[in-house]
């Protein structure tokens, strides 16, 4: 294959390096096919594209070398223990370069993130490309260079030495969305929490005692009785008294846990991502594409297809899928569903009442809403676009908010609760005032844990009653309580 040019030197000034005891070089790599990454760990196709690279340096130990170069977009990606913990989180063992300056992003005319650079064994360039859901052919190609070049006699067998990553201590790892769980009794209360680095589904008592784990906790997409079935890094969860929906977002699926025999099954997906959704398909068929929440209003289920930019649903009755909002263009473009921009939406909350079914566009900043009958309109409330992005209150117009996860309609206050994630910041906007506004902005909080620590990069949230927040604090493994009416926050399990 023609060169594409020569490749540029990788082991430069000021990046910071994870994963390897001495940073690469390019003479040192020579000999072996090179895959550069150009990712960014707040990006579903980047993280998934970590999947599709693990399979194949597992398939060419010998031949093949990773390096993935992280490329910060927020400032909370420019840190180093932020970034560390999302290689724990996703188990990215690859060498890893903190680029956050974007001097290779540069060096090498990146344009997006996911983007796949393969050099060759001499130090060319073969192949530049950027990645979308469909990544199956990255492998043939990886394939076809390599016989190439061990047809002309380049290949060497020298290995990079690697460092371990420790998991985080603690019952919890990584939890990401908590869901209230309806009561069996007027006065038993429960919630369901996605642990997600543990790959399960845990339920509680409001005491915060364990009742039950779903998922061996290994890594898999495997049906069967709750001690054997596998998750992959769910998130979403919409609950009743008889089952669990869970959105297996690294499994690009929708499982169902039967909590009447403690069994969990598939509805939708395989394992695979998909591409982006124009018309119905039966769950047969149909590809999901990193579903990151759930809701639901009878036998329709919402889900956020992050991957392809999309919201969905899922008809229980008819077992189908059909796209309602989003053409699969990334962006900020408010009009009827199917002409709508979206971008990696994230968090659902359905208000019944008013027509509406709220989420995060977290790409964008955006805090937006769907109407739930066609043409499914789509309206932003807060969120300017692609590269609009801070923190700032006040009316919808002039508010900022960074890479939110989570929304929760509060009826009795009539505050839309936001989880505004690289803020690592409670917010809400009062929609009669078209405010944004933050969580203990009068001040008087306190904190009641002997060893108090500030939110990390919190994913999900909900609210109990108007009066009391459970926050599930990401990146400190732990759920937090947030007590309104005596103003006091405090670890409620971890």
């Amino acid at each position: 294959m023609d060169s594409l040019g020569s490749a540029q030197e990788i082991n430069i000034p000021n990046l910071t390096w994870f994963n390897v005891s001495d940073p690469p070089c390019l003479d040192r790599l020579s000999g072996h096919l090179v895959i550069l990454n150009f990712w960014n760990y707040s990006s579903m196709t980047s993280l998934h594209l970590q999947n599709e690279l693990k399979r194949i340096e597992r398939r060419y130990p010998d031949e093949v070398i990773v390096i993935s170069v992280h490329s910060p977009r927020f400032l909370v990606d420019k840190r180093e223990k932020n970034l560390r913990a999302a290689l724990e989180r996703y188990s990215i063992t690859f060498p890893v370069a903190q680029d956050e300056n974007l001097v290779l992003w540069e060096r090498y005319g990146i344009k997006d993130w996911p983007t796949v650079v393969v050099i060759s064994p001499k130090g060319e360039i073969l192949f530049k490309e950027l990645c979308g859901t469909d990544i199956s052919g990255l492998d043939k190609r990886i394939h076809t260079f390599l016989q190439e070049a061990k047809a002309r006699g380049e290949m060497s067998s020298e290995k990079l030495t690697l460092s371990a990553t420790a998991k985080p201590p603690g019952n919890l790892s990584y939890p990401t969305r908590i869901k209230e769980m309806p009561c069996f009794t007027s006065n038993q209360k429960r919630w369901a929490l996605a642990d997600s680095g543990n790959h399960q589904i845990v339920v509680f008592d409001d005491d915060a005692d364990e009742m039950a784990r779903f998922g061996s906790g290994q890594i898999g997409m495997t049906d069967g009785v709750k001690g054997v079935a596998r998750f992959n890094q769910p998130q979403g969860l919409i609950c009743s008294s008889q089952e669990i929906l869970v959105a297996d977002t690294f499994n690009h699926a929708i499982r169902r846990i039967d909590l009447t025999k403690d069994e969990v099954s598939t509805l939708a997906g395989n394992g695979h991502s998909g591409n982006v959704f124009h018309q119905q398909e039966s769950t047969s068929r149909a590809m999901l594409a990193s579903v990151t929440d759930l809701e639901r209003l009878g036998d329709r289920v919402f889900f956020s297809n992050a991957g392809t930019h999309q919201i969905c649903a899922l008809d229980l009755d008819s077992m189908e899928v059909r796209p309602l909002a989003g053409c699969g263009i990334k962006g900020l473009k408010d009009g009827p569903g199917t002409e709508a921009y979206l971008a990696q939406p994230a968090g659902l909350h359905l208000d019944e009442a008013a027509g509406r079914l709220y989420f995060t566009d977290s790409s964008t900043s955006a805090i937006r809403y769907m109407t739930l009958e066609p043409p499914y309109n789509v309206t932003t409330l807060v969120g300017q676009g692609l590269y609009k992005f801070g923190y700032g209150g006040g009316p919808y117009g002039m508010a900022l908010t960074q890479h939110p996860t989570s929304v929760f309609m509060c009826p009795i206050s009539k505050k839309l609760w936001v989880m505004d994630s690289y803020n690592s910041m409670v917010r809400y906007l009062d929609l009669d005032m078209e405010m944004m506004l933050d969580l203990g902005r009068e001040g008087g909080w306190k904190c009641a844990d002997p060893h108090c620590a500030p939110l990390s990069e919190p994913i999900g949230m909900v609210v109990d009653e108007g009066n009391r927040i459970l926050v599930a604090d990401t990146l400190n493994h732990r759920v937090v309580e947030y007590y309104i009416p005596r103003k006091i926050h405090y670890t409620w399990y971890e």
